[in-house]
């Protein structure tokens, strides 16, 4: 009996703890089913927070997806084509670019009795001067090249040169270009600020010549030195009238130094000190002979030169040195250049120039070429351009003024053993103004007035006359 009751406690015992645990179950199982809805309710609630219901936006996923997928294409494209494709394409290594200027000017003189009596009734004349065409470029990584051909009664060539820039000795030129003598010397029309070149940058200057050349700079190109071999003929015309058997040499230097180059960030100069020097010595033929042309009269080919005939150097030398400086404050800037020739067994011939301009429109100054150690063109505001290409209006400013002075010296009076020469010294005073309608236009007014002293030796007879001129000259570059 107390064995069966203990079986039955048993069996109870068990029961309730199995009903307990059973229980306990169930309700686990009930409380995990509620945090699964929870859950699945909350992952519902996050996706449709996180849907966008705008449908440019998904139409713009779309569209992105779709790029993707393009880019992918076309570089795999690209990929098949580059194996696939067999033919050899070449592109130049050369760029070119094609410019050039046209000038034409009015030129009236009024001379004394004397003057006429000397040199004839001089005529003037309106009309195009002539055409410059550039064609320019450069070529791999350093090479530059330039032709420049001047189109008037004839076709003449005057720069036509290719150079290699920073190699390790410097900037080095060959073909025709420059003999650099002077800052005015080395001046293309289009940039100089006087109508036309001045006597002694004309006497004294070779302009170009056929050679080679190297160009080394400075630190920030502040500094600036060249050095030169030329031949004595060149492509174009001489300004010494020389006439050589073929034979010579030339030899040129020339040194400049801008210790002041204040420049902004939109390239308009605010001040300027430069100075320098230079030097070229010329060895002749046995056959040569040597004229210099000392006009007095710019304008008129047919001037009577100081010395009339030619100096037979039979293989002499002669040399030109010259000294330079200018300084430029905003708008106003001033430069003197003296030179000295002196010709082996036949004496010295000196000249002198200064010269002043001043421009008086604000916010436009001339620009200064470290390469070429020289003034340049004239940078101008936008308010300022008189005609603007860019906006396509006419008149709403009056354009840049410059006005302008210059005065010349020139002494041809040790000058020996020539025989039916002319002797004598020239002045020449320029004033007048530029109006540049915008950068590629402009004109330029001016009153030049000449005083020459002169002695002929074949009669010893003396001629003191003037001659004024008013000129008017266009330039248009393109």
């Amino acid at each position: 009996m107390y064995g069966l009751r203990v079986m039955v406690g048993l069996e109870l015992a068990l029961g309730f703890l199995g009903y307990g645990w059973f229980s306990g179950v169930q309700d686990q199982c009930a409380y995990g089913s509620e945090l699964d809805q929870e859950v699945a309710i909350y992952d519902r609630n996050q996706d449709l927070l996180n849907a966008d219901d705008d449908p440019l936006v998904n139409f713009q996923r779309q569209l992105d997806e779709l790029q993707a997928q393009t880019n992918s294409l076309k570089e795999e494209l690209e990929e098949a084509k580059k194996k696939n494709d067999k033919s050899i394409s070449f592109k130049s290594p050369f760029s070119v670019k094609v410019g050039g200027q046209v000038r034409f000017d009015g030129v009236l003189t009024s001379q004394d009795e004397e003057s006429k009596e000397y040199m004839g009734n001089v005529r003037n004349s309106f009309g195009v001067h002539d055409v410059r065409l550039t064609f320019e470029g450069t070529g791999y990584e350093n090479l530059q090249y330039r032709l420049f051909v001047v189109v008037n009664k004839n076709i003449s060539f005057q720069d036509a040169y290719i150079r290699a820039k920073n190699t390790r000795i410097g900037d080095i030129t060959f073909g025709n270009f420059f003999v650099e003598s002077g800052m005015e010397s080395i001046d293309t029309n289009a940039d100089r600020p006087f109508a036309n070149i001045d006597e002694n940058a004309s006497l004294f200057s070779l302009r170009r010549r056929f050679g080679v050349a190297t160009r080394i700079f400075g630190a920030e190109k502040k500094s600036r030195a060249h050095f030169g071999v030329y031949l004595p003929s060149n492509l174009a015309t001489n300004p010494h009238r020389v006439s050589y058997d073929g034979s010579g040499l030339v030899l040129n230097t020339r040194l400049t130094s801008t210790p002041i180059l204040v420049e902004d960030e939109e390239g308009f100069t605010r001040e300027i000190l430069h100075y320098g020097g230079s030097y070229y010595w010329v060895h002749t033929g046995s056959n040569s002979n040597l004229s210099l042309d000392v006009a007095g009269l710019r304008w008129q080919s047919d001037s009577p030169s100081f010395v009339e005939a030619a100096i037979p150097m039979n293989g002499r030398a002669y040399s030109v040195t010259n000294v330079e400086t200018a300084y430029q404050h905003e708008g106003f800037g001033t430069s003197a250049e003296g030179y000295f020739m002196s010709i082996e067994d036949n004496g010295q011939v000196f000249g002198t120039t200064v010269s002043a301009r001043w421009i008086l429109t604000p916010g436009c100054t001339r620009t200064y070429k470290k390469e070429d150690a020289r003034f340049g063109s004239v940078k101008m505001s936008d308010d300022a351009l008189f005609l603007n290409y860019k906006d396509r209006t006419v008149g709403k400013s009056l354009g840049a003024w410059e006005a302008l002075a210059k005065w010349e010296w020139t002494e041809v009076n040790n000058v020996k053993n020539i025989a039916n020469a002319t002797y004598g010294n020239a002045h020449r005073s320029v004033l007048g103004c530029n109006w540049f309608w915008n950068e590629q236009t402009s004109w330029t007014f001016a009153w030049e007035h000449a005083f020459v002293d002169a002695t002929k030796t074949v009669n010893l007879e003396k001629g003191k006359y003037g001659v004024d001129t008013l000129v008017l000259q266009g330039y248009f570059k393109f």
